[in-house]
């Protein structure tokens, strides 16, 4: 059985590395090894937030998710004359930008909620 919350494989009642009940579970025929964990960012989704509103325009946001080319292009340009800063600001609040290594960073990575 692999764990829907964690995605690792375990047997018994409880898995060993979330604590989740057996009953939130699924069967994976071809037993690969699942990470739901690994698809998301290390970067903190409320501070890149804060940083694409405040300082979008200067591509603050993304030299700090390690997207230091489009950074500088974002520097340069005043966060391509605004309209990428929109993108950016409504693609992060909505949990679907990505960092450096194509992980997302969500909501879910902050550490206040």
């Amino acid at each position: 059985m692999y764990c829907n919350k964690c995605g690792r494989q375990f047997e018994g009642n409880f898995c060993p590395n979330c604590g989740a009940s057996a009953q939130n579970t699924y069967h994976n025929q071809t037993h690969v090894h699942i990470n739901f964990n690994e698809q998301y960012s290390d970067r903190d989704w409320l501070v890149t937030l804060i940083l694409s509103i405040v300082l979008g325009g200067c591509g603050v946001h993304r030299f700090y998710c390690g997207k230091i080319g489009t950074g500088i292009i974002w520097f340069l340009t005043g966060g391509c004359l605004g309209i990428g800063y929109i993108i950016d600001v409504v693609t992060i609040a909505l949990g679907n930008f990505r960092d450096i290594n194509g992980k997302l960073v969500r909501r879910e990575n902050t550490r206040l909620g």
